[in-house]
């Protein structure tokens, strides 16, 4: 996929032959990011208050990533290696790495995870992820401090497929999506600690 990029009066126009909705935008507005979705999997972020747009150090093929703050520390969201023949567009499983656009060093946060499987709290401090385990699978919605990803906890277990998780501007609670025999259905999960999603 080609993406055409040009500036009319104080707005980025990105023309592109699909659908997208990984951009990002720091948390004052300065800074949008987004993927390229081409066979390089690049990312670029634009400077609103220059109107130019860089592109970003990166740790591996790009399909997602989220803008932390204004020092453009960041979440980028790669494709496995034996998941990038299928196409970065195709591909929803990947590693999940902390670190900085304009230079790293990457920290891997998540090894295996899912582009649309995890979301941030309102002071970016908190990852939130659903987590496949065992077999037969059973699935767990997880916290993670991004100041000390070795401090995890589960919030909530279930049989069913988890995904599509949203944190409440005021971060007491968390939506997320389930799945189970072809039926989904939305859960707020209130509070940090409770087990009880309730639909």
């Amino acid at each position: 996929m080609r993406w055409g990029k040009r500036l009319l009066a104080a707005a980025l126009v990105v023309t592109l032959g699909g659908c997208v909705d990984l951009f990002s935008w720091s948390p004052s507005g300065r800074f949008l990011f987004w993927p390229a979705m081409d066979s390089e999997g690049e990312g670029w972020i634009w400077d609103a208050s220059t109107r130019t747009a860089t592109k970003v150090s990166r740790p591996g093929p790009i399909a997602g990533g989220v803008l932390l703050n204004d020092d453009q520390d960041m979440l980028v969201f790669t494709i496995l290696p034996d998941a990038a023949k299928r196409g970065i567009i195709e591909t929803e499983e990947g590693s999940l790495y902390k670190g900085n656009a304009r230079g790293g060093p990457w920290e891997k946060v998540l090894e295996r995870t899912y582009r649309n499987g995890f979301a941030l709290s309102p002071d970016r401090a908190t990852l939130y992820y659903a987590e496949k385990l065992g077999d037969p699978p059973r699935y767990e919605l997880r916290a993670v401090d991004l100041a000390h990803p070795e401090r995890t906890r589960a919030l909530f277990t279930s049989a069913a497929d988890m995904y599509f998780p949203q944190v409440s501007p005021a971060g007491d609670r968390l939506l997320f999506t389930q799945e189970e025999g072809g039926v989904a259905r939305v859960c707020v999960l209130p509070g940090a600690r409770t087990r009880r999603a309730r639909v």
